[in-house]
């Protein structure tokens, strides 16, 4: 329930609750809340929605008037789950609860990496759950140890023995994220039966959108600030070209996400470097539509990340047939071709050649290939639900 950008989990969350409440006006929505849960039915999670995004929470009531290691949006959007809430309880009760909402029995579906414990698992499947699905979106904390914090590798994993252990099904964004799944599932057991779901992208939409690059020339990264998606590279780079290059000459570098953890150097960066707003400029809390607006006007899109679970920052770059600079990971392989030009993603002097060629080239690109347009056309949400509903578990 972000007001700002949003993470590709979240988009998938809030894709699943539109078309879930649409298909299924039955459905209830759990949310957890520390050692409760909440179930809320799809008309009171759409009027939340709408209050969300147009900032109208009321002020929190009752004890999240003090919970006050949470801030006060955080103590508001908790409060409001409360009061519109079928039904809240503690866990313990949550099987009594959904076999009373679902006499006949009922499907769940899990759409992201929270709620995967013995806990509300046994309880779900208790209360007479006929078939558990499970969004895996990628495997990066047991692939990637050393870009998350130091106990997420032992918390996601028991997680995943989780999702192993109670799926019916697993669904997942791509064929690389299926294979990483299957590498570890099959260390425990069984693997469950496994759905590869595109994802849908955003359509660009420059209504209200802020002007990015100052009439120069501008790049843009998009996410997360965090260790793995590698913006110490592209820190590098500038610096490089702010001593090669004229200042009038010069690209400016938007840095288009919130702020992580585990990042010193960067934050260092971004709050002392001589270049931050002269030509590399930190935007965080934009609307996705202000974001999609940037790609849009890019000479580039740069994505040197270290590891990724999807790309749909890329897709949509090669949507609006914006340029795409990128690490060679086989994952953006899969979902946007040969459409990047790939570089590593330490190498600083490849990425200051790509980015001074794509300088001189300007942001003319060639038509799409028909592989490039079968991928787009491929990354729609109407696609991935067909997909999603359609598939049957054996």
């Amino acid at each position: 329930m972000s007001q700002g950008l949003v993470t590709g989990v979240d988009r998938v969350e809030l894709a699943y609750i539109d078309e879930v409440g649409q298909r299924f006006p039955d459905a209830l929505f759990m949310t957890e809340m520390g050692r409760n849960f909440a179930l809320i039915t799809p008309t009171e999670f759409a009027a939340l929605k709408d209050k969300v995004s147009q900032r109208m929470l009321p002020n929190p009531k009752g004890i999240d008037r003090i919970r006050f290691r949470l801030d006060h949006d955080q103590r508001k959007l908790r409060s409001e789950i409360r009061h519109v809430a079928k039904s809240f309880g503690t866990w313990r009760q949550l099987a009594n609860v959904l076999r009373n909402s679902f006499p006949n029995g009922f499907e769940y579906y899990n759409t992201a990496h929270s709620n995967l414990s013995q806990r509300c698992f046994q309880q779900i499947q208790d209360a007479g759950c006929t078939d558990i699905h499970v969004f895996i979106h990628d495997t990066i904390p047991l692939d990637y140890p050393q870009y998350c914090r130091a106990d997420t590798p032992a918390l996601f994993k028991t997680k995943m023995q989780v999702a192993q252990k109670f799926a019916n099904r697993i669904i997942v964004n791509s064929h690389h994220t299926k294979e990483t799944v299957n590498n570890h599932f099959s260390k425990w057991g069984a693997v469950p039966q496994i759905c590869v779901a595109k994802l849908g992208i955003n359509k660009n939409n420059d209504q209200g959108a802020e002007i990015f690059g100052n009439d120069r020339p501008y790049f843009v990264i998009l996410g997360t600030i965090e260790p793995r998606k590698n913006h110490k590279v592209l820190f590098d780079v500038w610096q490089k070209l702010n001593t090669a290059l004229a200042p009038d000459k010069m690209p400016d570098l938007f840095v288009i996400g919130r702020r992580g953890w585990n990042n010193h150097d960067t934050f260092g960066f971004l709050d002392n470097s001589p270049q931050i707003e002269v030509n590399i400029f930190e935007k965080s809390g934009l609307p996705d539509t202000t974001a999609m607006a940037a790609i849009s006007g890019a000479h580039a899109l740069l994505f040197p990340s270290f590891a990724e679970g999807y790309g749909l920052p890329a897709i949509e770059a090669m949507a609006q047939n914006t340029p795409v600079i990128c690490s060679d990971l086989g994952v953006f392989r899969e979902c946007v071709g040969e459409y990047p030009t790939y570089v590593s993603a330490t190498d600083v002097d490849q990425w200051c050649a790509a980015i001074k060629t794509r300088l001189e080239i300007g942001k003319k690109q060639a038509k799409l290939t028909a592989n490039e347009l079968k991928l787009i056309d491929e990354s729609t949400w109407r696609a991935h639900f067909n997909t999603v509903f359609a598939a049957e578990i054996p």
